[in-house]
């Protein structure tokens, strides 16, 4: 990784990478518990509060990133893109999570369908942001 990223954005990126692969690692050992029926309500409300921190986290780290590319990459249109589209996979999971735990509070019985289902989408996003930001990488944008 560190020969396709410029020192502008390596620890940035590192660091957005690894909150992303511990947020994977970690909702998919909870979607683990949840489906085998091993969980307490206040787990699932710290599942949740866990992702909406994160997503936090991320959100810092890309809006540097943003401000890095305007600063310094201003003719990277390609760059600037790909950072406003990962925006608006952080905004989506940002969004599960709020309605998941607005359902969970609401009925926990039948909201826990609801946290299950956010969960693998939220998994899901996380691998899509990789994969998006792994093929950029590659194709030098962060050069």
């Amino acid at each position: 990784m560190v020969s396709n990223v410029s020192i502008i954005f390596e620890t940035d990126l590192k660091d957005f990478i690894d909150i992303l692969e511990s947020m994977e690692i970690h909702l998919t050992n909870s979607l683990k518990r949840i489906e085998s029926r091993l969980y307490t309500e206040e787990e699932i409300y710290n599942i949740l509060k866990y992702i909406q921190r994160q997503t936090n986290t991320l959100t810092f780290i890309l809006i540097s990133m943003i401000k890095k590319a305007s600063q310094y990459r201003p003719t990277n249109i390609a760059l600037q893109d790909l950072l406003r589209h990962l925006g608006s996979y952080i905004s989506y999971i940002t969004s599960l999570s709020v309605n998941a735990l607005s359902k969970y509070r609401k009925n926990p019985i039948y909201g826990i369908r609801s946290v299950n289902r956010a969960l693998r989408d939220i998994i899901h996003y996380i691998k899509a942001i990789k994969m998006d930001l792994y093929a950029a990488i590659g194709k030098g944008l962060f050069l």
